[in-house]
This record gives C-alpha cells, sequence and structure tokens, in this order.
C-alpha cells in the first residue's frame, strides 16, 4: 500500500475515479480536484484511466 496523492483536471473525474476504484476513508481537497489516500499499486495504474496525476506516494508500513 502506498499513500497517495492524485489530481484530476475536474471534480466529476475525481468522483468517478473514487468510485471505480474503489477508495476508503480519502482526505478530499475540493478546491484543487485532489484526494489522498492508502491505495495499491493496481488502484493507482487504475486512477490514470480518469485522467489522474499522481502527485506523490509513499510506502504505508502496517
Amino acid at each position: 500500500m502506498k499513500l497517495a496523492t492524485l489530481s484530476f483536471p475536474s471534480l466529476g473525474d475525481l468522483a468517478e475515479c473514487m468510485f471505480h476504484i474503489n477508495v476508503r476513508r480519502p482526505s478530499i481537497d475540493y478546491e484543487k480536484y485532489t484526494f489522498t489516500a492508502e491505495l495499491t499499486d493496481d488502484q493507482i495504474d487504475r486512477a490514470g484511466t480518469f485522467h489522474a496525476t499522481l502527485l506523490g506516494a509513499e510506502d504505508v508500513l502496517h
């Protein structure tokens, strides 16, 4: 798992991505169209389908 921050061109793209890749407990910035959440590598890859830009990711240790 990675703590990833993704940016989107619109709020609609952000919402659609969160729904389709099953994001849990994101921290959302509605003004910048970004969210930060714990995601798998697969979820990060699939987010690209929704015009996501990966702003940063760091490994999460549980």
